[in-house]
Protein backbone atom coordinates (compact mmCIF):
# COMPACT_ATOMS: atom_id res chain seq x y z
CA UNK A 1 0.00 0.00 0.00
CA UNK A 2 1.38 3.49 -0.87
CA UNK A 3 2.37 5.97 1.82
CA UNK A 4 2.06 9.67 2.57
CA UNK A 5 5.12 11.44 4.01
CA UNK A 6 4.35 14.62 5.94
CA UNK A 7 6.89 17.31 5.08
CA UNK A 8 5.83 20.07 7.44
CA UNK A 9 7.77 23.27 7.91
CA UNK A 10 7.06 22.61 11.58
CA UNK A 11 5.40 19.54 13.05
CA UNK A 12 2.37 19.69 15.32
CA UNK A 13 4.68 18.88 18.23
CA UNK A 14 7.23 21.54 17.10
CA UNK A 15 9.84 18.81 16.50
CA UNK A 16 12.10 19.48 13.52
CA UNK A 17 13.39 16.79 11.16
CA UNK A 18 16.51 16.84 9.00
CA UNK A 19 14.76 16.22 5.69
CA UNK A 20 16.28 16.98 2.29
CA UNK A 21 13.19 17.25 0.05
CA UNK A 22 13.15 14.65 -2.74
CA UNK A 23 16.52 13.30 -1.58
CA UNK A 24 16.14 11.90 1.95
CA UNK A 25 13.41 11.67 4.59
CA UNK A 26 13.98 11.50 8.37
CA UNK A 27 11.28 9.98 10.55
CA UNK A 28 10.65 8.44 14.00
CA UNK A 29 11.65 4.80 14.39
CA UNK A 30 8.04 3.88 15.25
CA UNK A 31 7.34 3.97 11.50
CA UNK A 32 10.02 1.40 10.69
CA UNK A 33 7.45 -1.31 9.79
CA UNK A 34 5.55 0.97 7.42
CA UNK A 35 8.51 2.51 5.61
CA UNK A 36 10.16 -0.26 3.59
CA UNK A 37 12.37 -0.06 0.46
CA UNK A 38 10.36 -0.08 -2.74
CA UNK A 39 7.17 1.46 -1.35
CA UNK A 40 5.87 4.48 -3.33
CA UNK A 41 4.77 7.62 -1.49
CA UNK A 42 3.53 11.18 -1.95
CA UNK A 43 4.81 14.20 -0.07
CA UNK A 44 2.25 16.11 1.99
CA UNK A 45 2.97 19.57 3.46
CA UNK A 46 1.00 20.56 6.52
CA UNK A 47 -0.38 23.91 7.54
CA UNK A 48 2.12 24.94 10.24
CA UNK A 49 4.87 27.39 9.33
CA UNK A 50 8.17 27.72 11.13
CA UNK A 51 7.79 30.71 13.47
CA UNK A 52 4.00 30.49 13.49
CA UNK A 53 1.21 31.12 11.05
CA UNK A 54 -0.65 28.91 8.63
CA UNK A 55 -0.28 27.89 4.99
CA UNK A 56 -2.37 25.77 2.59
CA UNK A 57 -2.24 22.00 3.07
CA UNK A 58 -0.91 20.52 -0.18
CA UNK A 59 0.80 17.57 -1.85
CA UNK A 60 4.19 18.37 -3.36
CA UNK A 61 5.37 15.31 -5.26
CA UNK A 62 6.16 11.63 -5.12
CA UNK A 63 8.99 9.12 -4.79
CA UNK A 64 9.96 5.57 -3.86
CA UNK A 65 11.57 4.53 -0.58
CA UNK A 66 15.23 3.60 -1.06
CA UNK A 67 17.94 2.56 1.38
CA UNK A 68 17.23 3.08 5.08
CA UNK A 69 19.83 3.93 7.74
CA UNK A 70 20.02 5.08 11.34
CA UNK A 71 19.90 8.83 11.87
CA UNK A 72 22.45 10.70 13.95
CA UNK A 73 19.50 11.59 16.18
CA UNK A 74 18.61 8.66 18.49
CA UNK A 75 15.21 7.13 17.81
CA UNK A 76 15.07 8.23 14.18
CA UNK A 77 15.74 6.69 10.77
CA UNK A 78 16.48 8.20 7.36
CA UNK A 79 15.43 6.74 4.03
CA UNK A 80 16.78 7.60 0.62
CA UNK A 81 14.23 8.91 -1.90
CA UNK A 82 14.35 7.22 -5.31
CA UNK A 83 12.59 8.32 -8.51
CA UNK A 84 11.71 11.79 -7.16
CA UNK A 85 8.90 13.55 -8.99
CA UNK A 86 8.03 17.12 -7.99
CA UNK A 87 4.55 18.31 -8.90
CA UNK A 88 4.53 21.31 -11.24
CA UNK A 89 2.27 23.13 -8.76
CA UNK A 90 1.37 22.20 -5.16
CA UNK A 91 -1.83 20.16 -5.18
CA UNK A 92 -4.57 21.13 -2.66
CA UNK A 93 -5.48 18.34 -0.26
CA UNK A 94 -9.20 18.71 -1.02
CA UNK A 95 -11.28 18.37 -4.16
CA UNK A 96 -13.23 21.36 -5.45
CA UNK A 97 -16.33 20.04 -3.70
CA UNK A 98 -14.53 20.10 -0.35
CA UNK A 99 -13.97 16.35 -0.04
CA UNK A 100 -10.52 15.07 0.89
CA UNK A 101 -8.22 13.32 -1.58
CA UNK A 102 -7.30 10.96 1.26
CA UNK A 103 -10.33 8.88 2.32
CA UNK A 104 -9.60 9.23 6.03
CA UNK A 105 -9.15 13.01 5.94
CA UNK A 106 -12.42 13.78 7.70
CA UNK A 107 -11.32 12.00 10.89
CA UNK A 108 -10.12 14.19 13.73
CA UNK A 109 -6.31 14.19 14.01
CA UNK A 110 -5.86 12.28 10.74
CA UNK A 111 -3.42 14.75 9.19
CA UNK A 112 -1.26 14.89 12.33
CA UNK A 113 0.23 11.51 11.41
CA UNK A 114 3.73 11.96 10.03
CA UNK A 115 3.51 8.80 7.92
CA UNK A 116 0.26 7.17 6.85
CA UNK A 117 -0.93 4.50 4.42
CA UNK A 118 -3.46 5.31 1.70
CA UNK A 119 -5.34 3.13 -0.80
CA UNK A 120 -3.80 2.60 -4.21
CA UNK A 121 -6.72 4.40 -5.86
CA UNK A 122 -6.19 7.54 -3.75
CA UNK A 123 -2.45 7.48 -4.41
CA UNK A 124 -2.99 7.22 -8.18
CA UNK A 125 -5.50 10.08 -8.14
CA UNK A 126 -3.18 12.39 -6.16
CA UNK A 127 -0.26 11.68 -8.47
CA UNK A 128 -2.38 12.06 -11.60
CA UNK A 129 -3.79 15.40 -10.42
CA UNK A 130 -0.31 16.59 -9.41
CA UNK A 131 1.03 16.36 -12.96
CA UNK A 132 4.67 16.57 -11.83
CA UNK A 133 7.78 14.95 -13.27
CA UNK A 134 11.45 14.08 -12.77
CA UNK A 135 13.31 16.84 -10.96
CA UNK A 136 16.55 16.64 -12.89
CA UNK A 137 15.32 16.15 -16.45
CA UNK A 138 17.43 14.42 -19.07
CA UNK A 139 21.16 14.21 -18.32
CA UNK A 140 21.94 14.38 -22.05
CA UNK A 141 19.67 17.25 -23.05
CA UNK A 142 17.17 15.04 -24.88
CA UNK A 143 13.61 14.23 -23.97
CA UNK A 144 12.94 10.87 -22.39
CA UNK A 145 10.72 8.80 -24.62
CA UNK A 146 8.49 7.59 -21.81
CA UNK A 147 7.63 9.69 -18.78
CA UNK A 148 5.69 8.13 -15.94
CA UNK A 149 2.01 8.21 -16.94
CA UNK A 150 1.21 10.31 -13.87
CA UNK A 151 4.36 12.44 -13.66
CA UNK A 152 4.77 14.69 -16.68
CA UNK A 153 6.41 18.13 -16.81
CA UNK A 154 6.57 20.57 -19.73
CA UNK A 155 9.13 19.30 -22.22
CA UNK A 156 8.34 15.68 -21.54
CA UNK A 157 5.95 13.32 -23.32
CA UNK A 158 2.36 14.21 -22.51
CA UNK A 159 0.41 11.96 -20.18
CA UNK A 160 -1.80 10.46 -22.89
CA UNK A 161 1.16 9.54 -25.10
CA UNK A 162 3.03 8.13 -22.11
CA UNK A 163 0.13 5.88 -21.18
CA UNK A 164 -0.32 4.76 -24.79
CA UNK A 165 3.41 4.08 -25.19
CA UNK A 166 3.37 1.95 -22.08
CA UNK A 167 0.24 0.07 -23.16
CA UNK A 168 1.52 -0.68 -26.65
CA UNK A 169 5.05 -1.60 -25.56
CA UNK A 170 3.75 -3.98 -22.89
CA UNK A 171 1.41 -5.60 -25.38
CA UNK A 172 4.25 -6.04 -27.89
CA UNK A 173 6.46 -7.74 -25.31
CA UNK A 174 3.67 -9.97 -23.99
CA UNK A 175 2.72 -11.10 -27.50
CA UNK A 176 6.37 -11.81 -28.35
CA UNK A 177 6.96 -13.84 -25.18
CA UNK A 178 3.76 -15.85 -25.69
CA UNK A 179 4.85 -16.68 -29.25
CA UNK A 180 8.41 -17.57 -28.24
CA UNK A 181 7.70 -19.53 -25.06
CA UNK A 182 4.67 -21.86 -25.42
CA UNK A 183 2.60 -22.17 -22.26
CA UNK A 184 4.13 -19.13 -20.54
CA UNK A 185 1.88 -17.25 -18.08
CA UNK A 186 2.32 -13.49 -17.78
CA UNK A 187 0.88 -11.05 -15.23
CA UNK A 188 1.00 -7.30 -15.82
CA UNK A 189 1.93 -5.11 -12.85
CA UNK A 190 0.48 -1.72 -11.90
CA UNK A 191 2.09 1.26 -13.62
CA UNK A 192 3.94 2.36 -10.49
CA UNK A 193 5.24 -1.11 -9.61
CA UNK A 194 8.90 -0.63 -8.63
CA UNK A 195 11.46 -2.63 -10.62
CA UNK A 196 9.48 -4.57 -13.23
CA UNK A 197 6.36 -4.42 -15.40
CA UNK A 198 5.64 -8.10 -16.10
CA UNK A 199 5.94 -11.23 -14.00
CA UNK A 200 6.14 -14.52 -15.87
CA UNK A 201 5.89 -18.19 -14.98
CA UNK A 202 9.42 -18.99 -16.15
CA UNK A 203 12.39 -18.58 -13.82
CA UNK A 204 14.71 -17.75 -16.73
CA UNK A 205 13.11 -14.30 -16.87
CA UNK A 206 10.54 -14.09 -14.12
CA UNK A 207 10.73 -10.29 -13.96
CA UNK A 208 10.49 -8.26 -17.17
CA UNK A 209 11.03 -4.50 -17.31
CA UNK A 210 9.48 -2.93 -20.44
CA UNK A 211 10.59 0.33 -22.05
CA UNK A 212 9.11 1.94 -25.15
CA UNK A 213 10.34 4.68 -27.49
CA UNK A 214 9.39 6.26 -30.79
CA UNK A 215 13.07 6.68 -31.62
CA UNK A 216 14.67 4.43 -34.21
CA UNK A 217 17.27 3.11 -31.76
CA UNK A 218 16.50 1.15 -28.57
CA UNK A 219 17.25 4.00 -26.15
CA UNK A 220 15.68 4.13 -22.72
CA UNK A 221 15.74 5.72 -19.28
CA UNK A 222 16.22 3.54 -16.23
CA UNK A 223 15.58 4.87 -12.74
CA UNK A 224 17.94 3.99 -9.94
CA UNK A 225 15.23 1.92 -8.29
CA UNK A 226 14.71 -0.05 -11.50
CA UNK A 227 18.46 -0.53 -12.01
CA UNK A 228 18.93 -1.82 -8.48
CA UNK A 229 16.04 -4.25 -8.78
CA UNK A 230 17.55 -5.63 -11.99
CA UNK A 231 20.98 -5.98 -10.39
CA UNK A 232 19.55 -7.75 -7.34
CA UNK A 233 17.51 -10.15 -9.50
CA UNK A 234 19.92 -10.53 -12.43
CA UNK A 235 19.44 -14.29 -12.80
CA UNK A 236 15.67 -13.92 -13.36
CA UNK A 237 15.50 -10.43 -14.90
CA UNK A 238 14.90 -9.35 -18.49
CA UNK A 239 14.92 -5.84 -19.97
CA UNK A 240 12.87 -5.34 -23.14
CA UNK A 241 13.06 -2.12 -25.18
CA UNK A 242 10.38 -1.66 -27.85
CA UNK A 243 11.64 0.94 -30.33
CA UNK A 244 10.59 2.67 -33.54
CA UNK A 245 7.04 2.87 -32.20
CA UNK A 246 4.26 4.54 -34.21
CA UNK A 247 1.48 5.14 -31.70
CA UNK A 248 -1.14 6.09 -34.29
CA UNK A 249 -0.57 2.91 -36.32
CA UNK A 250 0.17 0.79 -33.23
CA UNK A 251 3.31 -0.58 -34.86
CA UNK A 252 6.98 -0.79 -33.88
CA UNK A 253 10.26 -1.56 -35.59
CA UNK A 254 11.65 -4.20 -33.21
CA UNK A 255 12.35 -5.21 -29.61
CA UNK A 256 15.83 -5.29 -28.08
CA UNK A 257 16.52 -7.56 -25.09
CA UNK A 258 19.09 -7.62 -22.29
CA UNK A 259 19.54 -10.00 -19.37
CA UNK A 260 21.79 -7.85 -17.18
CA UNK A 261 21.45 -4.08 -16.59
CA UNK A 262 24.63 -2.04 -16.43
CA UNK A 263 26.35 -1.65 -13.06
CA UNK A 264 27.21 1.82 -11.74
CA UNK A 265 30.70 2.95 -10.93
CA UNK A 266 31.97 2.72 -7.39
CA UNK A 267 30.74 6.17 -6.39
CA UNK A 268 27.96 6.60 -8.95
CA UNK A 269 24.44 6.70 -7.59
CA UNK A 270 22.25 8.65 -10.05
CA UNK A 271 18.49 9.06 -9.86
CA UNK A 272 18.10 8.10 -13.52
CA UNK A 273 20.19 6.22 -16.09
CA UNK A 274 20.28 6.63 -19.85
CA UNK A 275 21.14 3.66 -22.02
CA UNK A 276 21.00 2.11 -25.47
CA UNK A 277 21.06 -1.57 -26.35
CA UNK A 278 23.05 -2.63 -29.43
CA UNK A 279 20.98 -3.03 -32.58
CA UNK A 280 22.34 -6.58 -32.80
CA UNK A 281 20.17 -7.41 -29.77
CA UNK A 282 17.09 -7.04 -31.99
CA UNK A 283 16.90 -10.34 -33.84
CA UNK A 284 13.26 -11.25 -33.33
CA UNK A 285 11.48 -13.79 -31.10
CA UNK A 286 13.88 -16.58 -32.04
CA UNK A 287 16.63 -14.83 -30.07
CA UNK A 288 14.78 -15.67 -26.86
CA UNK A 289 16.01 -19.24 -27.20
CA UNK A 290 19.43 -17.87 -26.26
CA UNK A 291 18.19 -16.23 -23.07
Amino acid sequence: MPLVFAMNDSSESSIEYADIPFVAYEYPARYRKKIQPGRPFVYYRGRRRVGGGRQPQVYLGTGIVGDIRESATPGRLICQVLDPGEFVEPLPFKNEDGTYLEPGGSRSGYFQQGVREIPEEAFQRIVALGGGGPMDGSPFGVEPEVASPQLVRPGYANAADARETERQSRRAVVDTLVEAVPGIEIAEMATNNPGFDLETSTKRFQFVEVKGTVKRLPTFFLSEGERRFGAENASTYLLAVVYGMDLSRETYEDIAWSRAPLEPGEFLNPSQWWGRLPASAATGPASLRLI
